[in-house]
């Protein structure tokens, strides 16, 4: 049976998995879902358009991908600390 400590490790590296699902989920929906959408509106846009709408949606990836390795790290140590006990 697990330690309460190890199984809270757990639960914290699931919360974050959860979280990285969430964002890439989110970053799927805003970008990559309408990704041809987006690109022929770029093309129809003047040059000096204010806002580049590839790396403002982007930053999802980038939010999904750092709660990923964070969760990889809880994980990690979780099953570092169970084969210790």
């Amino acid at each position: 049976m697990l330690q309460p400590t190890t199984r809270n490790q757990f639960i914290i590296a699931f919360t974050f998995f959860a979280l990285a699902v969430f964002f890439y989920y989110v970053y799927y929906i805003r970008y990559w879902k309408w990704q041809d959408c987006i690109g022929e509106v770029l093309e129809t846009c003047p040059s000096g358009s204010p806002a580049n709408i590839n790396t403002i949606e982007a930053i999802w990836a980038v939010v999904s991908v750092g709660f990923f390795l964070i969760a990889l790290d809880r994980a990690l140590k979780a099953l570092r600390s169970r084969n210790k006990n």
